[in-house]
């Protein structure tokens, strides 16, 4: 995995090592990964630096904020639509970030936002 895109794994006690295993975390019976926004393309919904509490999922809802690897490497944010044999992954903040428009075996759910921290 490709963890540079907009957002990289949050350990609260260490700094990120993209190969050392994930820091996830087991509550209610699920399985959770605290990222860290790394850019404004979710804005104004989250802010750079905010901390998202993704729950570990393979499938999300249409219109649903999720964490998605594209093509088997890139980890990114965004909002995520089908149509078809299509997915397009959209930013919140469309006025500098781009929309991608994918087919959908190009995609992979990786988990879905529950909550988010405002540190700053």
């Amino acid at each position: 995995m490709e963890w540079n895109d907009n957002v990289e794994p949050f350990d609260f006690v260490k700094e990120f090592d993209p190969e050392a295993p994930l820091p996830i975390k087991r509550r209610g019976g699920f399985d959770f990964l605290t990222v860290i926004l790394k850019d404004h393309s979710m804005f104004d919904r989250y802010f750079k630096e905010d901390l998202l509490n993704i729950r570990l999922q393979d499938h999300c809802d249409d219109n649903q904020e999720a964490l998605v690897m594209i093509g088997g490497g890139r980890v990114t944010l965004r909002i995520v639509q089908r149509d078809g044999d299509d997915v397009t992954l959209l930013p919140f903040n469309r006025e500098f970030y781009e929309t991608e428009t994918l087919p959908a075996d190009q995609i992979q759910i990786l988990g879905v936002v529950q909550n988010a921290i405002r540190i700053n």
